[in-house]
């Protein structure tokens, strides 16, 4: 870009044009980052952090608990789709994760629904025809936002995400537990001085629960994936950091049967590419068993992980191989070893194609869902992919109104056998999404 230079310039900041792309930096109001396609999240993330760090400091006390009265609204099928609901109120609302619950699920994400309008971690349970049976803003003065979610064994939930609003530093991973009903039993944050955010969470067999996420010392260092084990109540069992000295961050957590512990996300320090699909195994306790990375270029990150019967994994996420183009929903099989089977790009070379969960089928293939960006309309679609076992596309679906935004975020099984997808839609509902 020939008016880059004299473009920084005129806001204060210096061009560096050429050579490797560079983490984001900040200096008082301004912040800098790597054109392109490169460490675009973690440019996000600095804003949000330098936004947050300028707000009200953290309380112990700050966590209050808002029942909302969302409004239900039903969209027409589409394709697979059976049925479909976009639920909110008229501030945004939008979900980024989802579990079964008894015969029905609960979705968590973000929401401004709340009476003093700040970002708030939102809770919705539905029954198994998508009526809301009860919804929670929970939150403080700060940033508070879900990244998933588990059920409990005795019939509670387990949210995991950010918050700005308590903890020791300017972000903290943060796990919240809710009985059956909506009601608070604990609260745990975890981190330093630095930003941390939880993106997964699972529990494990003796009772207990396991969450990956972030971690870093500071906001302009590099960052390491983030795992933390507790108990049934909450009490911290262990918390350990794995990454390389550049950026690291895992976005899935599971256990295996065996009791082992695995982990998908991304990394810079080791692959191929400015970034790499990354899978990691753990010890019950923690320990690093050994780890894996795929990629061929630009960008290639994992969201999501799903075990298999045959004790292997599948990790979905997004790829771009080549900068000169779109990017793709990435596939990618490893068996229980972590030994790569097979890898698949599934998306157009013009349009920008992005892998955010996975369910398993009883045949043996997968649903992905995630978002289309296609060159004729600028716009996302929520997509649908179904892959055979092999990974061949079996067929694709588009999910919403062309002339709106719509992203799907997540999605499960639920006890009937139906797949529920949850995410963020602009064609419909009472609010911006």
């Amino acid at each position: 870009n020939p008016t880059l230079p004299t473009d920084c310039a005129s806001f204060g900041a210096s061009c560096v044009q050429g050579g490797q792309a560079q983490l984001p930096v900040t200096d008082g109001n301004l912040i800098t980052g790597t054109s392109g396609r490169y460490f675009a999240q973690e440019v996000a993330e600095m804003i949000s952090w330098s936004l947050d760090r300028a707000a009200q400091p953290p309380s112990p006390c700050s966590i209050a608990v808002t029942e909302l009265d969302l409004e239900a609204v039903t969209l027409p099928p589409a394709g697979p789709a059976t049925a479909g609901w976009a639920i909110g109120c008229e501030r945004s609302d939008g979900a980024r994760a989802v579990c079964p619950l008894g015969n029905g699920f609960v979705l968590v994400g973000y929401t401004f629904s709340s009476p003093a309008g700040t970002c708030d971690l939102l809770v919705v349970r539905c029954d198994a025809g998508g009526a809301v049976l009860w919804a929670r803003a929970i939150g403080g003065p700060g940033t508070d936002a879900g990244e998933g979610v588990c059920a409990t064994s005795d019939g509670g939930i387990v949210a995991v995400g950010r918050t700005t609003s308590v903890g020791a530093g300017v972000d903290d991973l943060w796990l919240v537990k809710l009985d059956g009903a909506g009601n608070i039993v604990w609260t745990r944050t975890f981190g330093g001085a630095g930003p941390d955010a939880g993106f997964g969470v699972a529990s494990t067999t003796d009772g207990g629960f396991v969450a990956c996420g972030r971690t870093s010392e500071g906001i302009e260092l590099p960052s390491d994936a983030f795992i933390v084990r507790v108990d049934a109540d909450g009490n911290e069992l262990w918390t350990t950091k794995i990454g390389g000295g550049k950026l690291e961050r895992g976005h899935a957590i599971a256990e295996r049967p065996d009791g082992d512990l695995f982990v998908a996300g991304g990394t810079t320090s080791s692959g191929r590419g400015n970034y790499d699909a990354w899978l990691v195994a753990l010890s019950p306790e923690g320990s690093l068993l050994w780890q894996r990375t795929y990629g061929l270029g630009q960008f290639d990150v994992a969201e999501d992980l799903a075990l298999m019967p045959d004790g292997g994994f599948f990790l979905a996420g997004t790829g771009d191989e080549d900068s000169k183009d779109g990017n793709d929903i990435l596939a990618v099989r490893f068996d229980a070893a972590g030994t790569l089977a097979w890898a698949n790009r599934i998306g157009d070379r013009m349009s920008f194609d992005y892998g955010e969960a996975v369910v398993p089928l009883d045949d043996g293939g997968y649903l992905v869902c995630g978002a289309r960006n296609a060159p004729s309309t600028m716009r996302n679609d929520a997509w649908l992919v179904r892959l055979a076992p092999d990974g061949k596309t079996v067929w694709t679906q588009n999910l919403g109104e062309r002339s709106e935004n719509e992203w799907a975020s997540a999605c499960c099984r639920l006890a009937s056998g139906q797949v529920v997808v949850v995410g963020h839609p602009l064609s419909a509902g009472a609010g911006r999404a």
